[in-house]
């Protein structure tokens, strides 16, 4: 299964997508019990600590958990292994939890799994009755899908229709965020700060990402604010190189398709020369066939009139034997 760690470089913009979601959670996490399904590596799990209760995070791969335990070793922060589709789940957690979480997040986990309903089921079990669910998946309607390719570790991908519908299956109300992956620039006083009514312009084409806050009722879903995350200087210091070497290299290969040009051209002078050359050779071959072809005949006609001769040779020979006899 994919998993993301941290301060690799060249996953600068993919750290940056997962960070969002995590940050945009933890303003609905403060001072709650949150519960991170499919934790993976423990950032994530990290982040809501920041302003949770409590967070436990749970994972179904050992080496993860393993990595999380030792690498996020908080106060209000709890890791164990345990399958997330696996039936006796809630039981489990009821112990660890007993009233429910009043988070339960699930980030890009849910497209991953054989059994999305029994993921599903398990995290409504889990949830306090006022709680909210958090839960996100790629859009496979974004035109990055087409340029990615497909991913071998998707079982069953989500656009609009099909996430929300599996969704409300399962919960009342659901309200999906969109999510949108570009570079930013801003330019801000040194203290100014953004009004809370003031809000970016929203992008327009596909959304990269769908994150739905899901609840038993209307009534429970939080106010949400829209979170802007911009990439670090050392992510464009990256692209700029990036760019710098695409560049470099389309010169080398313009350079390269100069080259072959001049060499297609030469070639298909050479090629003209060599058609020349080869009417000319079978012209030539023509005419030795005709001439072949008249030696031949010459040389039938001499040996047709040799063979005359000799039988006229040898009739004057009989008949001079002929006379001979008489006398």
């Amino acid at each position: 299964m994919e998993r993301l760690q941290t301060g690799k470089i060249g996953h600068e913009l993919l750290e940056l997508e997962h960070r969002a979601r995590y940050l945009f959670a933890a303003r609905l996490c403060s001072e709650k019990h949150v519960i991170d399904m499919g934790c993976g590596t423990g950032y994530g799990t990290a982040i809501l600590a920041s302003e949770a209760a409590s967070v436990v995070g749970v994972d179904c791969s050992e080496e993860a958990i393993d990595f999380a335990s030792n690498n996020y070793d908080l106060e209000n922060v709890r890791f164990f292994t345990a399958d997330l589709q696996d039936e006796s789940l809630p039981s489990i957690l009821q112990e660890v939890r007993p009233g429910g979480f009043q988070v339960v997040a699930c980030f890009e986990l849910i497209e991953h799994l054989e059994k999305p309903a029994r993921l599903l089921q398990n995290m409504k079990s889990v949830m306090s009755p006022d709680g909210i669910v958090l839960i996100s998946t790629p859009n496979i309607s974004n035109p990055s899908r087409f340029v990615d390719g497909d991913n071998p570790f998707h079982v069953t991908e989500y656009d609009f229709e099909r996430f929300h519908g599996i969704l409300e299956r399962y919960f009342r109300a659901v309200s999906i965020c969109e999510q949108r992956v570009h570079l930013a620039a801003t330019i801000s006083p040194g203290e100014a700060s953004r009004r809370d009514n003031e809000r970016w312009p929203r992008e327009v084409g596909q959304p990269k990402y769908y994150l739905a806050v899901c609840a038993n009722d209307e009534k429970f879903l939080p106010s949400m604010n829209e979170l802007v995350l911009l990439t670090n200087d050392n992510h464009l210091t990256l692209l700029h190189r990036i760019l710098k070497e695409l560049r470099s290299d389309v010169a080398l290969k313009s350079r390269q398709i100069q080259l072959l040009n001049e060499r297609v051209q030469k070639d298909e002078e050479l090629l003209t020369e060599f058609r020349k050359a080869d009417n000319l050779l079978r012209r030539l071959e023509k005419i030795q066939d005709a001439s072949i072809s008249a030696a031949s005949q010459q040389k039938s006609m001499l040996e047709r009139l040799q063979n005359e001769l000799l039988r006229e040779a040898e009739k004057a020979r009989k008949y001079e034997l002929q006379l001979k006899a008489q006398d």
